[in-house]
């Protein structure tokens, strides 16, 4: 089975200064100045008539910070003789810079160096100038700040600045996705500042399994979408906005709303575990249709085992992890209000036009009679009742009378504050859908809330609250029936009743009985609450732990009534049920990073434990023949036959250990290795645990010295990784025997009673479903990035299938669930970006993402 796909997508971008003042708004709301404070930590040098770069330098290769400075500031300084053990970073620092006549201030990992002010009397002085783009526009709302101080200010809306800043002050002039610039303050001069976009985004934080990095540090297969592009999309849901965005990522397109229909990447493995991928929201499992679209930061996807392997055998078809966006530091409170409505056009099937089918009838009744070629009068084929339509040209289109044009509209409103202790945000949406179906309906509200507290300078506490409620009534498929409404079959009699049976020649009842009032309902509730709290500590230096406990329930109540006029009941006797089903999940993982620098050296060490405990019940009653049909589903005891009364229960736990290392030798060397062990509780005694294994390396060609003077290739980088996970997502007890209830009689008064019987037989040795995949990668970027993507070869093979194998019935079974079977995916995935053409007030951008997959059983 091959499949193929491809997509291109097209960005126009209009009227760029109105999109400049919005991004501008946001940005004052957001701004804000913070301190810089030293560093703490120790370090050990000896020095002899050293120069100031060698200082740096030895400080650089003890610690994780690097030095930023002028040659022409530091040059003449004089030679450096220390000798210090074990000495405070900040004590050495002062004692050293200041001797020198230097100063220095602290931002992230980056140790600012600069003169040091030539008279503590000396008065500032005003810089004033103006910030532009590329293009020649304001970029409104660029921060500028005195670099080493807390001084700044940032741009108006006609992008001009003006700060007063000491005597040889250096400036910091910087904006989101535009690079930083750096330059001298003249006073009494108008500088002139043009920020140029950060095309390369090769330090663009990516969140991976457990943890972050930078995209240039990739090795296995991750693809990347930013919340923005999502909420451009035309559409409230996530899996349209990701159509044609991730080559690999297969979304089957929904057909109505609430249809979650099935997402694939890089095709299917498994024949009954299961072919669904895990994903994670906030850091815990979740499903992404209970996330409201606006709430979204980014999504990635894990595509390959290597990636994946973190998860072990929930990561078996892949990883889709979302991240939500949390509260601002700024001190300011920012307001976001959006609006959307959108038309759903239904694309069917062409129905024969009426002329042709009139012909059809007159061909089919001569091959019928065999009396082809004879002209036959339409009275010997036709009824009176259809002559006088004839006659009349009275002819239907079914399909316009049953469906519709569908509607959307979203209402979405989101708030966000904070400071430096506490950030906050909230947000809620109103969603309206109406389908295409006359009588069908769905609301959705959305709220979420996310607060953010710095309890000490070691100790971070997080939590996320979120809330969705889905209502929906009146759906209903019909199928094969819809074609029994010829242009003949009139749809309402003379008193606009709907025609019990319009078509003379079938024997079925109209679909449109559905629509009379009452005759019909059905109803669905969807709630769906989660929490994840966590708390961050940082004991020491270069060490983080990490502990997130998540919750999840989601409930449902179907209920439903098919009257006695109904389509669903095909002219029988009423029926209606209600079903209740319920679920949670509670999710606690623990992760210790440490993370450090030893030169050029750079490693990450994760080590990382998960529990999980899921668990699912319900419970249903229906019957048929109800006297008063008012009642709908309101009053089930009245029903009087064939009642049905169901309840069950059924749960799973799973246990995890993992550890990863990933280490980088001058950002040009890159290697990973992770490790993970799996208890399922579903699998067999003997079977429950595995042990899953991933590796990958990477070469930034780029980055080499012979590359250097290619100017014409700006990212240029290869890869490969290899992995292996597990697939145990089978129902929860195929692995014991089973019982099922029967009823039975004894008597000539024929008294009834349930017994029970064997009806699975249990089979010990059900074991893992194994899945292995090699994924070879080349990642490109020529003219600054202006043209970039990616080219990628896989090849998955998935082993000891989980399947239900036939047996001879003679052992009182037919079906048995074993590990039998293999599969196999090959495919190649390419995908490019070019950012075609720049100007002032327009801009455009082409997608392109090509995907083919081969699958082999």
């Amino acid at each position: 089975m091959k499949t193929a796909k491809q997509s291109i997508d097209l960005e126009y971008k209009g009227t760029k200064k109105r999109l400049n003042l919005r991004t501008a708004l946001i940005s004052l709301c957001m701004f804000a100045f913070v301190g810089t404070s030293a560093q703490t930590g120790t370090v050990t040098v000896k020095l002899r008539n050293a120069s100031v770069k060698e200082l740096f330098s030895a400080i650089e290769k003890q610690t994780s910070y690097r030095f930023s400075y002028r040659d022409a500031e530091i040059k003449g300084k004089g030679n450096v003789t220390i000798s210090a053990t074990n000495r405070e970073l900040k004590q050495l620092l002062e004692g050293e810079l200041s001797k020198l006549g230097l100063k220095y201030a602290v931002s992230g990992n980056k140790i600012i160096v600069t003169p040091a002010a030539a008279a503590a009397s000396a008065q500032p002085k005003k810089v004033t100038g103006k910030v532009v783009d590329a293009n020649g526009e304001p970029v409104i709302g660029a921060t500028i700040k005195e670099q080493g101080t807390a001084n700044g200010t940032i741009t108006d809306f006609d992008g001009n600045f003006a700060l007063d800043v000491a005597d040889n002050a250096m400036l910091e002039v910087s904006y989101i996705g535009y690079k930083s610039q750096e330059l001298k303050a003249v006073a009494g001069k108008t500088l002139s500042v043009t920020l140029r976009e950060d095309t390369e985004a090769l330090d663009e934080v990516v969140v991976i399994g457990y943890g972050t990095t930078k995209k240039s540090d990739l090795i296995a297969s991750v693809s990347s979408v930013k919340g923005e592009v999502i909420r451009s999309a035309a559409s409230t849901s996530i899996n349209d906005a990701l159509q044609g965005k991730i080559p690999g990522l297969d979304i089957v397109s929904s057909r109505y709303e609430g249809d979650n229909r099935d997402v694939y990447i890089r095709g299917s493995r498994s024949l009954k575990a299961g072919n669904t991928p895990l994903v994670i929201i906030d850091g815990v499992p979740g499903d992404m249709y209970n996330i409201n679209m606006n709430d979204v930061e980014s999504v990635e996807v894990l595509k390959d085992a290597a990636s994946a392997a973190i998860y072990g055998s929930q990561g078996a078809n892949g990883v889709i992890i979302i991240t939500t966006k949390r509260g601002n530091s700024s001190g300011k409170t920012t307001i976001n209000y959006d609006a959307f409505y959108g038309i759903d056009i239904p694309h069917f099937m062409d129905m024969m036009p009426a002329e042709k089918f009139l012909q059809l009838k007159r061909d089919v009744y001569k091959l019928e009679n065999n009396c082809w070629g004879e002209d036959i009068p339409d009275e010997k084929i036709f009824t009176n009742d259809q002559l006088d339509m004839i006659a009349n040209n009275e002819f239907y289109d079914w399909q316009d009378i049953i469906f519709r044009n569908g509607s959307t509209m979203k209402h979405n409103i989101s708030i966000s504050s904070g400071n430096e202790k506490t950030k906050f945000s909230i947000s809620g949406a109103y969603e309206r859908n109406q389908g295409y179906n006359q009588n069908s309906e769905a609301r959705k509200y959305f709220l979420t809330s996310t607060v953010d507290h710095k309890l000490t300078k070691w100790m971070d506490l997080g939590a996320t609250i979120r809330f969705r409620q889905r209502r929906s009534s009146g759906f209903s498929e019909y199928g094969q029936a819809l074609f029994y409404g010829t242009p003949l079959c009139r749809p309402y009699d003379e008193n606009g009743d709907v025609i019990t049976y319009p078509n003379p020649d079938e024997g079925s009842v109209s679909v449109l009985g559905d629509f009379i009032d009452g005759q019909y309902e059905k109803d669905t509730e969807n709630m769906n609450f989660n929490s994840v709290f966590n708390v961050t500590i940082r004991p020491i230096k270069h060490l983080m732990y990490r502990t997130n406990l998540g919750y999840t329930y989601n409930s449902t109540k179907e209920s439903y009534f098919y009257g006695s006029q109904s389509f669903q009941v095909n002219g029988g006797v009423n029926r209606a049920g209600r079903e209740n089903d319920s679920d949670n999940r509670i999710t606690w993982n623990n992760t210790l990073t440490y993370d450090n620098y030893f030169g050029k050296h750079h490693i990450v060490v994760d080590a990382i434990q998960e529990i999980i405990k899921y668990q699912i019940d319900d419970i249903s009653a229906e019957g048929r023949s109800m006297d008063v049909e008012d009642m709908t589903y309101y009053n089930l005891g009245i029903l009087t036959e064939n009642i049905g009364i169901k309840s069950s229960y059924s749960g799973y736990q799973l246990a995890s250990f993992m550890g990863r290392i990933r280490y980088s030798y001058a950002d040009k060397y890159l290697f990973n290795f992770s490790v993970r062990s799996d208890g399922s509780s579903r699998l067999a005694e003997g079977n429950k645990w595995a042990t899953f294994y991933s590796a990958g390396a990477a070469w930034r060609v780029s980055e080499e010295e012979f590359f250097k003077d290619i100017k014409w290739l700006s990212n240029l980088k290869l890869r490969y990784a290899y992995g292996m996970v597990g697939n145990q997502a089978i129902d929860s007890y195929v692995t014991l025997g089973q019982l099922d209830s029967y009823p039975y009689q004894f008597g000539s008064a024929g008294t009834g009673f349930y017994g029970y019987r064997p009806s699975a037989l249990a089979n010990k040795d059900l074991g893992w479903e194994i899945t292995r995949t090699h994924n070879i990668g080349i990642d490109f970027g020529f003219f600054q990035n202006k043209l970039s993507g990616s080219v990628e070869y896989y090849h998955t093979t998935t082993d000891d299938l989980l399947m239900d194998r036939a047996i001879p019935v003679t052992t009182g079974f037919s079906m048995i669930t074993q590990n039998i079977g293999k599969t196999q995916n090959t495919g190649v995935e390419v995908s490019l970006n070019a950012n075609i053409l720049q100007r002032k007030d327009f801009s455009f951008n082409m997608f392109f993402n090509f995907a083919v997959n081969n699958n082999r059983l």
